[in-house]
């Protein structure tokens, strides 16, 4: 598809670790998209459960034209298999 696929970050425990970050630090909002894989969804499924629902969300870097440089031009120089999202 040639979307970036993120997957959340987790300890040696298994937990996601906590981390304050500074509001000057995020670019923009991104959308994420599901990878449901195989079998059928939760039929409890909300917009407050949602991100605990999948393992690993795809990012639509289509969704604006400065998104899709940003994935494309800028971080098509960056390795692409690294521990945090891999291109597929």
């Amino acid at each position: 598809t040639g979307m970036w696929r993120v997957c959340p970050e987790c300890d040696e425990e298994g937990q996601w670790p906590i981390q304050i970050i500074h509001l000057d630090t995020i670019l923009c909002g991104i959308h994420l998209l599901p990878c449901y894989g195989k079998g059928l969804l939760q039929l409890d499924l909300t917009y407050s459960n949602a991100l605990d629902a999948c393992d690993s969300y795809f990012i639509n870097q289509f969704i604006d034209c400065q998104l899709f440089y940003f994935f494309t031009c800028l971080l098509s120089k960056v390795e692409k298999t690294k521990s945090f999202c891999t291109i597929y």
